[in-house]
């Protein structure tokens, strides 16, 4: 706990000394003031450890400050849960998360002057330099969907397939939703699968339907109708690494009280199937909990 407290009071140091600030509708006036657009990073830097790694793999860096300060001004709401905050303050924290609909930290918004979102992110396993890379790129492309929606409006066969995907890209830029309706349009525009991200959307579409039916085994209890789903899924080399590694960690996770060395060959498999992967870290800490005895 010691160790969150110390992260945290940090955290606001760092960030008082960056440019940050704290009071959104003063950010609001600056960034109207100065023509700028609004970062707002809605952290928990006393519990959420994916908010600490956020702050001190990309947010904190010089080359992250330097790319987007010209751009941005940066605001951070911070959400603590181990230090209590002044009631007023509070209050006005959750009246902006439940404002812009945060479900989860980290969460990254980016937003104009007066406040309205346009784009939505969190925690990417980037450097700082390809990260601010991102966000300015969302920022160059805000308000081009219309556009995009017309060139699918207007395009067919396999024009009208490549438009499909770039209104996917853009979506998943922005962090909007991208929904199955919509890869299901961008595949059915390219049936002999012509474009490589026709194929992608393919897989994708594939890695949905197994986590809806998977999602439904385990709410009705059924472990044949789950392993069989699991044991398909990583026979299946058209499906990603990351989702298989998934499956792997899934399958581990049904085993930990009644068969251990069974659980750790599936984590170790999982481990290789994706070592880069944002997961190794939960994986290895799985895996120190199964060595205790």
């Amino acid at each position: 706990m010691l160790r969150y407290l110390f992260l945290a009071c940090l955290g606001l140091e760092l960030a008082a000394a960056d440019g940050w600030m704290e009071d959104l509708p003063a950010a609001q006036e600056r960034a109207q003031r100065e023509g700028r657009d609004l970062f707002i990073d809605f952290t928990g830097s006393d519990w959420c450890s994916w908010c600490i790694r956020l702050d001190r793999e990309i947010l904190g860096r010089p080359e992250f400050l330097t790319a987007v300060r010209e751009h941005f001004v940066l605001v951070k709401l911070d959400y603590l849960r181990k230090r209590p905050l002044p009631a007023d303050r509070q209050a006005a924290l959750d009246a902006i998360s439940e404002r812009y609909a945060i479900a989860g930290f980290p969460t990254v918004l980016l937003c104009t002057a007066d406040g309205t979102a346009y784009a939505r992110t969190g925690y990417l396993k980037l450097t700082p330099a390809a990260y601010a890379d991102r966000l300015l790129a969302a920022q160059a492309a805000r308000g081009r969907e219309p556009e995009l929606a017309r060139q699918v409006a207007d395009s067919r066969g396999p024009a009208q397939a490549a438009a499909l995907h770039a209104l996917i890209d853009h979506r998943d830029l922005m962090g909007s939703e991208i929904t199955r309706d919509l890869m299901q349009q961008a595949v059915a525009a390219d049936p002999m699968g012509t474009l490589p991200a026709t194929v992608t959307m393919r897989q994708r579409l594939a890695e949905m339907t197994i986590t809806e039916t998977l999602r439904a085994a385990d709410t009705q209890k059924d472990d044949t109708q789950r392993e069989r789903l699991i044991s398909q899924g990583l026979a299946d080399s058209m499906l990603s690494a990351e989702f298989r590694q998934g499956l792997l960690m899934r399958r581990a996770m049904g085993k930990f009280q009644t068969d251990r060395a069974g659980a750790r060959t599936d984590l170790d498999a999982a481990k290789a199937l994706a070592p880069n992967s944002t997961a190794v870290e939960q994986i290895d800490l799985l895996l120190r909990v199964l060595m205790r005895p």
